[in-house]
Order: structure tokens, then C-alpha cells, then sequence
């Protein structure tokens, strides 16, 4: 998905970069000022105030999306011009605008058309190039009041023109490349299907000739998935997978994984009738797939118990290791890796095979510093093999008493992994991580958008 949306705020802070840059050649008064934003912006804001005062819209922005800004400049049309793209809501109404303004000369916009709708919110906007024509289409996502259902919408800008291309009720949708040949579909999720009977996706292609689908597949989710994601699982393998939870006897969480073939048309690979959801992806835990071990590709996640500690009081829970699969075309599931995930889902550590079955963790905590041992046994005497110190944002490792990390991240908090010392009675060799580069490797930070981060030696960035 192609991130072409500049907000506003980002124009001033290329203009605040600008003035550091300069450093020597601009005065100190200079660069201590507030950036201001260029005349022609100040006009289109200006217009935007008239027209929310005239109209009775008021300003509102997407919720949700990798566009987020309630003002984007968008080049629809590939001639390095860029248009811009504002939004109004009427609460009174449930309506919604999103208008669209050309550039006049050099400094100054008129409008070019509006999409006006039904709806109490903008959930997410996305700009792409879905017919194949050179020039961006506009998919909007809309919430309602009763927030169960998103209205989807999709228009081609021609001519001056919004032209509604698609529109559906749904649960969910995805902007995806699945048929792998750089043009791409839209998938939309709804509680019941016309093929499926039950809840199911369809996945939409678009021409010049308008919308036309390319088959539906049964899904798990009668209501809003958690998350949808698109990607590859496999060399060749494009999948968009959507993570949710079904009702089993309590709440148990799952993982469509979709896909299309010329022979299979849209297909969900993991999904079994008989259990009317994605069962071979039932997991007890809250977490979602992701590409865990960053090879490049996505894997869904199982769960299952580790050791319990020898010696733990009654209500300390074990950890749980979280297994991560690949799922082939065939729906057959093949574990790339395994890892021991923080309960806030803030860090993971990929766990090498011998450690598996046989070690476990203590967690413990201290003001401004959460700890996670990683410990096995050997003649009942627990070996310390490593340590995950999360250290409050702002401290220094010095605040737990330490120097000799290892590795570290940076995020919201800083975290560090430490090696353990020598023992006297020693663990096999392949227990022990003593190389900076392989607790690097399997260390990852996750930041507030689910991105995974490896570690890195301390104080530099950590490699996405």
C-alpha cells in the first residue's frame, strides 16, 4: 500500500528539519520560532473553516488506517500535483464528507468534487490504484452507531467526479494483492454470504468496466474481526489473514488465513466446517499473527503451556509458549518457530529448540523495573540462563543495578537482555546463548502499531 498521504503536521516538521539543518546560517531567534505552514496551506485552511461554517460539518478525521491526518495531500493522478483530501462529519445528520480540493495556479485550491454518505464516523481512507488505470481510487471505510457493521465504499475520480465504483454493509475490508500481479482487490467481510450462507469474504476486482467478484470463501467472524492483515506465508503463497474471536464453549481466539488461486478461486485454508471456524488456529491467548521470526512471512500462532517452576507458589501462573505456523496451500500447518511472549505483548524472545519443554520463567518486579528469567533445572538447582529487564521509560540501565547488558531496544520503554553468568554446575552447551548476535536475533521489541523490532547492542537502533 503505497504511503502517499502527507498531513500537515508533516509539512511543518520538513520545515522544522529545514531550519536545524541550516543550523549556521539562521539566526537563534529563527530557530526557536513556532514552523509556520506555506500561504497556499493557509488558504485551503481557510476554506475548510468556511466551509464547516457555512455547512454546519464539523472537521473530524479517519480513526483508524495509516492515514490518520484530518488534512492529506494525495497525487491522484501521477503528475507530481497533489490534491487534497479534507473530512466533515454532521453528528445530527449520521452524515459524513469527505471533500476533495485541486490546486488553482500556484497558491491557492477550489473544490473538485465530495463524497457525502451515511455514517457517524470516517474509520479509515485509502488511496489506490485499483483498475489499473495510472490514477488512485478512493476506498472509504465508514463506521455506525451500533459499531457491529462498517459501510464500505469504493469511487473512481474522474472528470471532476466522485463515481461510486463499490459499495457494501460489511464486518470487515482489506485493500490486498492476492492474485500477486500488482494491481490490487478489495476484500470485504460481511455476517452472511449469497455462496457461503454463513459469514464469509468476496473478494472484488476492479476494471473499466466496474466491480466484479472473484469468488467468496466461508470466514469465522459473524462480527468485527480484531485485525486484518496482508502478506505472504510462503514464497508465492499471498494471503490476507483476519484474527478474531468465536464462542467454542468460552472465548477462543482464531486466525482466517485467505488466499486465491486460478484453480481455487478464494479459498480459506485454514477454516473447518465442522467446527463452523478456523479451528487448526485456536488459541486460548490474545495474540495475533504476525511475521514473528521476521523472515518476511506471516505466521499464525499456537499456544501451550511451559513448565511450571518447581518450587512456585500456587497461584503463579506458567508462561506459555507461543509456536508459530505457516499455512501451505493445502491448509497444511508447518511450525517455523517458537517464542515466549510478554503478557502485554510489548516483547517476544525467539526460544532456541533445546530450551523447549525445559526451561521456564519467574517474573518478577520492582518500581520502574519489570524482570522475566528464563531458568532450567539441573539436580534442583535452578540455572538463571537469561534475563529481560524492562526498565521504565526515561531510566538508565544503571537503575537496576547493572552494566553488562547485552542487548537492547528502544521504545516506549527501554529493555535489555543480559547473558548469565558462569555456573557451577553447568547445562549442556546448547542451552547457553553467549553470542551478542544470536540473543540480538531472537529479541524483539513490538512497537505501538504491532511492528517487531530485533535488538541491537546498546543505545543504537534495533533493525526492523
Amino acid at each position: 500500500m503505497r504511503r502517499r498521504a502527507v498531513t500537515a503536521a508533516l509539512w511543518a516538521l520538513v520545515l522544522a528539519l529545514a531550519l536545524g539543518a541550516a543550523g549556521c546560517s539562521a539566526d537563534v531567534d529563527g530557530l526557536l520560532s513556532i514552523p509556520g505552514i506555506s500561504p497556499e496551506h493557509e488558504r485551503l485552511l481557510a476554506l475548510v473553516d468556511a466551509e464547516a461554517s457555512a455547512s454546519g460539518w464539523s472537521v473530524t478525521a479517519p480513526a483508524g488506517g495509516e492515514n490518520l491526518s484530518a488534512m492529506q495531500f494525495v497525487d491522484f493522478f501521477g503528475d507530481g500535483i497533489s490534491e487534497a483530501v479534507t473530512f466533515f462529519r454532521d453528528p445530527a445528520r449520521v452524515r459524513l464528507c469527505v471533500m476533495l480540493w485541486v490546486r488553482t495556479g500556484s497558491t491557492g485550491y477550489a473544490e473538485m468534487c465530495r463524497i457525502e454518505t451515511d455514517g457517524s464516523g470516517v474509520e479509515e481512507i485509502v488511496y489506490e490504484d485499483l483498475d489499473g488505470d495510472g490514477a488512485d481510487e478512493v476506498v472509504l471505510t465508514v463506521g455506525y452507531e451500533s459499531r457491529a457493521l462498517i459501510g464500505v465504499e469504493a469511487y473512481r475520480i474522474r472528470n471532476d467526479a466522485a463515481e461510486p465504483l463499490f459499495r457494501a454493509v460489511g464486518t470487515a475490508c482489506a485493500v490486498t494483492d492476492l492474485m500477486g500481479d500488482g494491481r490490487k482487490e478489495l476484500l470485504v467481510c460481511r455476517e452472511t454470504s449469497a455462496g457461503e450462507g454463513g459469514p464469509g469474504a468476496e473478494l472484488i476486482r476492479f476494471g473499466a468496466a466496474g466491480a466484479e467478484s472473484l469468488g467468496t470463501a466461508p470466514i469465522s467472524f459473524a462480527a468485527r474481526p480484531e485485525a486484518v492483515v496482508s502478506g505472504e506465508m510462503g514464497e508465492g503463497m499471498r494471503v490476507c489473514v483476519l484474527d478474531g474471536t468465536v464462542e467454542r464453549g468460552g472465548e477462543v481466539w482464531v486466525s482466517d488465513v485467505l488466499t486465491w488461486s486460478e484453480e481455487g478461486g478464494l479459498r480459506n485454508v485454514t477454516f473447518d466446517e465442522e467446527q463452523g471456524c478456523a479451528w487448526v488456529t485456536a488459541r486460548a491467548e490474545r495474540i495475533l499473527c504476525r511475521d514473528a521470526d521476521l523472515d518476511g512471512y506471516l505466521e499464525f500462532p499456537q499456544c501451550a503451556a511451559m513448565p511450571a517452576p518447581p518450587d512456585g507458589a500456587a497461584d503463579e501462573k506458567p508462561g506459555v509458549y507461543t509456536l508459530w505456523f505457516s499455512a501451505g496451500p493445502d491448509g497444511a500447518a508447518k511450525q517455523k518457530a517458537a517464542a515466549y511472549c510478554d503478557p502485554e505483548g510489548l516483547w517476544y524472545f525467539l526460544l532456541p529448540d533445546s530450551w523447549r519443554g525445559s526451561v521456564y520463567v519467574r517474573r518478577t518486579a520492582l518500581p520502574g523495573v519489570g524482570m522475566v528469567y528464563f531458568v532450567s533445572e539441573r539436580n534442583g538447582r535452578p540455572n538463571l540462563l537469561l534475563t529481560v529487564y524492562r526498565v521504565a521509560e526515561g531510566q538508565r540501565p544503571s537503575a537496576v543495578g547493572r552494566e553488562d547488558f547485552l542487548t537492547s531496544c528502544r521504545g516506549y520503554d527501554f529493555y535489555s537482555v543480559l547473558a548469565a553468568p558462569d555456573l557451577l554446575d553447568p547445562l549442556e552447551e546448547e542451552m547457553y546463548l553467549s553470542l551478542r548476535e544470536e540473543v540480538s536475533r531472537r529479541f524483539v521489541a513490538v512497537d505501538s502499531f504491532g511492528v517487531g523490532r530485533r535488538a541491537s547492542a546498546e543505545g543504537e537502533e534495533g533493525e526492523p
